[in-house]
């Protein structure tokens, strides 16, 4: 049977990839970067503090947008935009579990296509580009580091959408299998238990 496959996410894989993320951001362009997380375990690990420094180390500015929340609200996405562009940020960097990864896309698409998100869920626009986006997954389930989805709460309704562009796909992913020593157990298994769902 004849099928095809597309997978136009660079996938990389390593120990330190966290202190050579400010590299990786590098090489796809910008000198200002928009670091999208959450309140919680980045900011407690160091992992936000290693990430920010490798930046630093590689003469990139930063900006940190840290309000996104289990189930990313349309509202969230639109003050990340905002941030972006006060921040002048050429490169979104999602470092995070899968709220934090679609929220970081949404982020890069929103920052190029104006308007309502709406819009672009059910197709009455087309999007024209997003800015580059590298991904730091630090749960395993997911997958929203190869995927081109973004699910957002959308404010006003109450309701999850997928926001799909090929233009969200991730340029690098950052894959560190260590970061799943340090999750909680309940984390630990219930994204253990949303991989084997998605495959």
């Amino acid at each position: 049977m004849d099928f095809s496959y597309h997978m136009p996410a660079d996938l990389r894989f390593g120990r330190g990839l966290a202190d050579k993320i400010g590299d990786i951001c590098k090489e796809i362009g910008g000198e200002n970067v928009l670091v999208v997380t959450g309140t919680g375990s980045t900011k407690r690990s160091g992992l936000l503090d290693r990430v920010l420094d490798s930046l630093k180390a590689a003469g990139l500015g930063a900006a940190v947008f840290d309000k996104v929340t289990q189930n990313p609200l349309t509202t969230t996405v639109y003050e990340g935009v905002e941030l972006a562009k006060a921040e002048g940020c050429g490169v979104i960097l999602g470092v995070g579990g899968g709220s934090i990864m679609d929220a970081a896309k949404a982020i890069a698409f929103c920052t190029v296509n104006a308007g309502d998100v709406s819009d672009y869920i059910f197709g009455k626009k087309q999007g024209a580009g997003a800015l580059p986006i590298v991904l730091l997954p630090t749960t395993c389930g997911t997958g929203s580091e190869v995927t081109n989805i973004s699910i957002i709460n959308r404010t006003r309704l109450g309701v999850k959408q997928g926001l799909v562009s090929m233009q969200m796909y991730a340029d690098q992913a950052a894959l560190i299998s260590q970061m799943l020593m340090s999750l909680p157990y309940g984390v630990f298994a219930t994204s253990s238990i949303d991989a084997m769902i998605h495959a």
